[in-house]
């Protein structure tokens, strides 16, 4: 029974050893038979690493544990898998391969902490919470939800596919509502999707004109985690008030708000009367259906309090979660 193929890659390692001792152990190859065993799979550094003790049947076990300490080791492998995961673009829940991506590699991660028995990985807040803050803001706070069910939460919990719902139709549901925005006697009914993972709340042009707001001209100029940037060298710094439109309730000042042309927020349909129809803890909250909507304002992180949680309406694990903010329920 052939070894997989090593070249000495950190990736390789568990797979290559795993294979090794299982079907030595199974199988109760020889050490001469490993030791042919071993000079088919051995290539690139691995290879140049124990040549020298290729020669005899007996040198196996030191062949071996030359190649536990050299490429073995469970913490330079677990740094490998975290540099891999630090280079993938941030789940985009309008890309869904992106979460697919992200959540294959914290599970291939996951299952190398578990096979070196890293316990002390899996558990580590500061990972987790690196972790956590790369998920869109819709599924930091279900990832928040779902903690309450787990005692210890660990990176074992941070299951994207357990996590990331709510799914209607193969489709998930952004945090978007609608607002009332006002600038004086002006007053405009919109949506707005609230995303506290952007670190700078936008409006778009067009209906910052409408509303008449002014401030001063800025150059803009927002990055993604892919590389790609977009700038505007006429962005206005403007200031406004947000309301929710369903209530007589006060009014939110929005400070630090930044126009953008052309803002091509993501549209999106919520029948709210189906949805609670099928899910009981919907049921009578204060919710109205939408079709085609498209946001003309992104809520940031530099305005989160008119969008932070008040109150958390959950079923089962996979139920949509309803959230409570200032401006009405999403």
């Amino acid at each position: 029974m052939s070894l997989p193929s090593f070249d000495g890659s950190p990736e390789a390692w568990p797979v290559f050893i795993s294979f090794y001792e299982h079907t030595t152990a199974a199988c109760g190859f020889s050490d001469q038979e490993n030791m042919i065993r071993l000079i088919n799979s051995l290539t690139g550094m691995a290879r140049i690493h124990v040549e020298s003790l290729l020669t005899l049947p007996q040198n196996v076990p030191h062949v071996i544990k030359r190649l536990k300490l050299r490429f073995g080791k469970p913490d330079q492998i677990i740094e490998h898998q975290l540099a891999k995961i630090r280079k993938l673009p941030d789940p985009n829940l309008e890309q869904q391969h992106t979460l697919v991506n992200f959540g294959d590699a914290i599970h291939n991660l996951v299952s190398t902490m578990q096979a070196s028995q890293l316990q002390g990985y899996i558990a580590s807040p500061p990972l987790i919470n690196e972790l956590v803050q790369r998920l869109p803001s819709t599924l930091r706070v279900q990832y928040a939800v779902f903690c309450r069910t787990v005692p210890n939460p660990d990176l074992v919990a941070l299951d994207i596919n357990q996590v990331s719902h709510h799914r209607d139709s193969d489709s998930v549901l952004f945090r978007i509502l609608p607002v009332k925005l006002i600038n004086g006697h002006i007053e405009i009914n919109t949506y707005a999707f609230i995303d506290d993972g952007s670190s700078v709340t936008l409006i778009d042009h067009a209906i910052a004109k409408r509303l008449k707001l002014d401030g001063p001209t800025e150059n803009l100029c927002l990055q993604w985690t892919n590389d790609q940037t977009r700038a505007e060298s006429d962005s206005k710094r403007v200031q406004l008030h947000i309301a929710n439109p369903l209530s007589s309730a006060k009014s939110f000042k929005l400070q630090d708000v930044r126009t953008m042309k052309n803002l091509s927020l993501p549209k999106q349909t919520m029948n709210f009367k189906e949805l609670s129809d099928r899910f009981e803890h919907l049921r009578k909250l204060p919710m109205t259906s939408y079709q085609n909507c498209q946001p003309t304002l992104l809520i940031g992180g530099n305005n989160s309090h008119v969008g932070a949680p008040l109150k958390i309406k959950e079923g089962k694990p996979s139920d949509p979660i309803a959230i409570k903010t200032r401006l009405g329920w999403t």
